[in-house]
């Protein structure tokens, strides 16, 4: 696929040398550092905590309000920790 990147001079200067230090394309250049970022990325996509019921947010003045005990707060921090680490702190 073709696409228009624009890059700073100074990079795409250092980059070419680089390639032709490794005797390979800029095109493969570009390819495999982008291979490289986007697998980066998707490990830690496996790393990221994992969903959790979240709080409601605090309502502002005159909205609708919450009814949570904090009863039932406490078991979601608990909860939620649990899920994080392992245990409740």
């Amino acid at each position: 696929m073709r696409t228009t990147v624009e890059l700073p001079d100074d990079l795409l200067r250092r980059a070419k040398r680089v390639a032709l230090e490794r005797e390979t394309t800029l095109k493969e250049l570009i390819a495999r550092g982008l291979e490289h970022a986007v697998s980066q990325d998707a490990g830690a996509e496996s790393r990221k905590r994992p969903e959790s019921k979240r709080l409601p947010k605090v309502p502002r003045r005159g909205r609708k309000r919450y009814a949570m005990s904090a009863d039932e707060i406490a078991a979601l921090f608990a909860a939620e920790e649990e899920r994080w680490y392992g245990s409740p702190r």
